[in-house]
């Protein structure tokens, strides 16, 4: 049952997004989706079970249920989108350091001497 429930989750969640972009075919587009849709199922096969969410409660249903779905619903693409978001934005952020990349541990003595010393009294 619940491989039925995240299938026809994950397929509602790529047409949907098939939607959004205007029906585009290509292959970009379908690669940039691919970690949206992986962590969809993911946080759908986490949240589906806890909340006991399947097909037979969708056929009986009341409003608490409805309130169980939309709780649902609403865990399993707030955490698709952050995790998503963090998988495409997150790896290249130790390009965008003047660096080039994230700091270390060791870095931290010479910063705070240098942060406590008299030369970064201009530093704001």
């Amino acid at each position: 049952m619940l491989a039925i429930d995240l299938a026809a989750f994950l397929l509602a969640g790529y047409l949907a997004l098939l939607i959004r972009d205007n029906f585009d075919f290509s292959y970009n587009h379908f690669e940039s989706m691919g970690p949206y849709i992986g962590f969809s199922f993911v946080a759908g096969l986490l949240f589906f079970p806890i909340l006991g969410i399947n097909r037979s409660l969708w056929r009986y249903s009341t409003f608490g249920d409805f309130l169980r779905i939309g709780a649902a619903s609403l865990l399993v693409v707030l955490a698709a989108t952050t995790l998503t978001f963090a998988f495409n934005r997150l790896e290249g952020l130790a390009r965008a350091i003047p660096l080039g990349r994230l700091g270390r541990p060791d870095d931290y003595p010479g910063m705070i001497a240098f942060l406590l010393s008299d030369e970064a009294g201009f530093v704001t």
